[in-house]
């Protein structure tokens, strides 16, 4: 009677293990299909805004596009490539299309980018990143946008 036990318990192991584990879900507000695809680094246009004063806006700076690139795949994984950081990072990234505005982020480790989606259609990609100092008690906020293309 005893091995007839051994014998279930070891039946159910044997079928509870070789089952494979679910791939996780990505809710569909995390995805965007438009993103799907390699996307170029054409240039970065900075603009400074210091207390109330009018915007500075820079030159957009041109980039070397085999080194600036986005790499994105329908499974939220993605490839960042930049000559800022001389690297290539591997990650995964989510796409809010319920928050206003609407946002990209990417994920590879320690880094994470956090844009603010505000053009995309079948040849551009424009994504914006806000940062605030304060320095001798005024405000200063540098917007940093960055067009790709296809």
């Amino acid at each position: 009677m005893k091995h007839i036990y051994g014998l279930i318990i070891l039946a159910t192991m044997l079928f509870a293990g070789g089952c494979k584990q679910d791939e996780a879900v990505v809710p569909a507000y995390l995805q965007n299909s438009k993103l799907l695809g390699k996307w170029y680094l054409v240039s970065l246009q900075i603009s400074t805004i210091t207390g109330t004063d009018a915007p500075v806006e820079g030159d957009p700076i041109p980039f070397e596009s085999d080194k600036n690139y986005f790499i994105f795949n329908d499974n939220n994984e993605a490839t960042f490539s930049s000559s800022i950081y001389a690297r290539v990072f591997k990650g995964y990234y989510s796409s809010n299309s319920t928050s206003n505005p609407k946002t990209l982020k990417f994920k590879s480790g320690d880094l994470l980018l956090n844009y603010a989606l505000e053009i995309i259609d079948d040849q551009t990609l424009v994504v914006t990143e806000s940062t605030s100092s304060t320095i001798a008690g005024e405000i200063t906020t540098t917007l940093k946008r960055y067009t790709y293309s296809r």
